[in-house]
C-alpha cells in the first residue's frame, strides 16, 4: 500500500476515493472474477468498511475474498474425557504426542518453501476449511516420505481431492462443517476413505455434482487401483481391555481454557523442524483476515465479547475455521507462526499469514493435532533445508544461522508451562498410556459456518451422532 499526501493507492491499482462501482470493476480484472449484481453489493459493503480501517490497519488491502460473504456461526469445543470407553467406535478418539521434544530446532522454517507443502487452494463459498486443512496434513505427510514413493501415482507433484472427502467422509458435514479429527478418523474406523483420492479424479470443480451424491446418501468408489490405496500416516493401535482401536491424530496440544505453554510452543516448533504440519483451529470473525495483505504480521485480540477480559478462555462462540501451522521464524523481527489458509493462492503471503507467537493471536493457540507421516522415524530434523536468505516482502527473515535451542522463548517473553497443565498431561498419559501412548477422547461441537466451515456435532458415549436416515438430514 503506497501512500501519497492524502491519497492512499491500494492494490490493484484502486484508490481510496475511488466509487465502490470503479474499485469493484477493477477488482475483477486484477483477480479474474467473474461479475455479478450481489459480489458487488458484497464487494461495496467490504471496500467502504476497509477504507474506515486504512487509518489503523497497517496490513489491510484490497484482497480476494472481498467479493464473498460469510455466514457467522457460533463455535468447536473440544473437551477432554478421562475415560477410555468404547474408543473402537468413536470418531473422537487421538493420542498423546508420540514425539520427544527435539532440544535444537531450525531457526526458521517454511513448510512451503521447502516443499513439504502444495500451494494453498481456495474454498471458495463453501464450509469445507475442515477438508482442506486434513489434505493439507495428507499431503505433507506424502511431500515428507516422497523418498518411499518414488515410482508411485504417490510420487510428486502431490495434489489430493477434497472432494473425495468431503463425500465420503459422512460424519462431517460437507459444506456445512466439519473437522479434521473426525475426518482422519473416518480412515481408520470406516470403509467409505479406504485410501486418498488424487484431484483430477475428483475435482474441487465438481463440487455441485459431489454434494448432490452426498445429499442423496452416496459415496464415490476409489478410482485409484487397489494395489494403490494409501493412509499415508501412522495409525497407532490403542487397546484398553477388550476395546482396541487404530488411532491416527495426535494430540500436540489442547486445552480450551489457557493458550500455549512453553512446551507446546517447543513441541510444535519439534514437529515443524522435523518438516510435518501441525492443524489448528482460530476464529475467523475478525475483519482483519478479510483485507491481510501479507506483508506482515496481523493480530487480533481473543476475547469472547465486547465486555469479556478474558483473553484465553475463548472457545465459546468463536472458534470457527481450521487451518495449518505451516511453519515458524522471525517477521520484522517478532517470532511468528506460519498459519496457511485455504482462501487461495492470491490472498495474503501467498495463501498464507503470519500471528505472533504467545499472543493467541484469533484465539489459534489453543489446539494443535498432527498426524505422523506414515515412514517417518527417529527424531530427525528434516534433512533437505533449502537456503534462507529470503528477502521478499512476504517472506520471513533471513535466519543468522541453522538451529537454536529449542526454549519456548519468544519475542523476549517466555510463555510458563501451567502446573495444571502438567498435571492434565500426566494424569492421561499415567492412565492411558499404553507403551508410552496416551489416548484422549474428545466431545467436538462445531459451528456451521459457510465459509470456514464449522458445523454443531456433539459426540456423547451412548449417543448417536446424527438422527435420521441420512446422517446428515437433521444435525444436532
Amino acid at each position: 500500500m503506497i501512500q501519497l499526501f492524502n491519497t492512499i493507492q491500494l492494490n490493484c491499482e484502486i484508490n481510496k476515493n475511488d466509487s465502490c462501482v470503479i474499485a469493484y470493476e477493477k477488482f475483477t480484472v486484477c483477480f479474474n472474477k467473474s461479475k455479478s449484481e450481489v459480489k458487488q453489493e458484497i464487494f461495496c459493503g467490504s471496500f467502504n468498511k476497509l477504507i474506515q480501517l486504512l487509518p489503523t490497519c497497517q496490513t489491510c488491502d484490497i484482497t480476494a475474498v472481498m467479493d464473498i460473504k460469510r455466514k457467522r456461526g457460533k463455535f468447536i469445543d473440544r473437551r477432554k474425557k478421562n475415560v477410555v470407553t468404547n474408543c473402537k467406535n468413536s470418531l473422537q478418539c487421538a493420542i498423546v504426542n508420540p514425539l520427544t521434544t527435539v532440544t535444537q530446532v531450525y531457526e526458521s522454517i517454511d513448510l512451503l518453501e521447502e516443499g513439504l507443502m502444495t500451494t494453498p487452494k481456495d474454498q471458495g463459498t463453501c464450509g469445507s476449511c475442515w477438508a482442506f486443512g486434513t489434505v493439507a496434513a495428507l499431503e505433507n505427510c506424502l511431500l515428507v516420505d516422497q523418498s518411499h514413493y518414488t515410482g508411485t501415482i504417490w510420487q510428486k507433484p502431490v495434489d489430493l481431492s477434497e472432494i473425495y472427502l468431503l463425500t465420503n467422509a459422512v460424519n462431517n458435514g460437507f459444506c456445512e462443517g466439519g473437522d479434521f479429527l473426525l475426518a482422519i478418523n473416518e480412515f481408520d474406523l470406516l470403509t467409505n476413505l479406504k485410501t486418498v483420492e488424487k484431484e483430477n479424479n475428483f475435482p474441487y470443480s465438481a463440487l455441485s455434482a459431489a454434494n448432490l451424491t452426498y445429499q442423496s446418501n452416496q459415496i464415490y468408489s476409489p478410482t485409484v487401483a487397489v494395489g494403490d490405496y494409501l493412509i499415508p500416516y501412522k495409525q497407532y493401535n490403542i487397546q484398553d481391555g477388550i476395546e482396541t482401536a487404530d488411532v491416527g491424530g495426535v494430540v500436540v496440544y489442547f486445552d480450551d481454557n489457557k493458550r500455549f505453554t512453553t512446551q507446546a510452543i517447543m513441541d510444535i516448533k519439534s514437529y515443524l523442524s522435523r518438516g510435518i504440519a501441525v492443524v489448528a483451529q482460530m476464529s475467523a470473525e475478525s475483519s482483519l483476515l478479510d483485507y491481510y495483505n501479507g506483508e506482515n504480521y496481523v493480530h487480533a485480540s481473543c476475547q469472547c465479547s465486547q465486555s469479556s477480559s478474558n483473553y484465553d478462555n475463548c472457545m465459546q462462540n468463536v472458534i470457527d475455521h481450521q487451518v495449518v501451522f505451516a511453519g515458524y521464524g522471525k517477521k520484522d523481527g517478532v517470532d511468528v507462526w506460519i498459519v496457511r489458509n485455504s482462501w487461495g493462492s492470491s490472498w495474503g503471503a501467498n495463501g498464507n499469514f503470519y500471528v505472533p507467537i504467545g499472543e493467541n493471536s484469533f484465539c489459534i493457540e489453543c489446539s494443535a493435532i498432527a498426524v505422523v507421516p506414515k515412514h517417518y522415524s527417529g527424531d530427525n530434523l528434516w534433512q533437505n533445508l533449502v537456503s534462507h536468505t529470503r528477502g521478499q516482502r512476504w517472506q520471513l527473515d533471513a535466519d543468522q544461522g541453522p538451529t537454536i535451542a529449542n526454549d519456548g522463548v519468544v519475542s523476549g517473553i517466555k510463555v510458563s508451562l501451567s502446573v495444571a497443565a502438567v498435571i492434565i498431561i500426566a494424569v492421561v498419559c499415567g492412565l492411558f498410556g499404553i507403551a508410552g501412548i496416551g489416548l484422549i477422547i474428545f466431545q467436538v461441537q462445531m459451528c456451521k459456518r459457510r465459509r470456514s466451515g464449522v458445523q454443531t456435532i456433539v459426540i456423547t458415549q451412548n449417543q448417536p451422532m446424527f438422527m435420521g436416515a441420512n446422517p446428515m438430514a437433521n444435525p444436532m
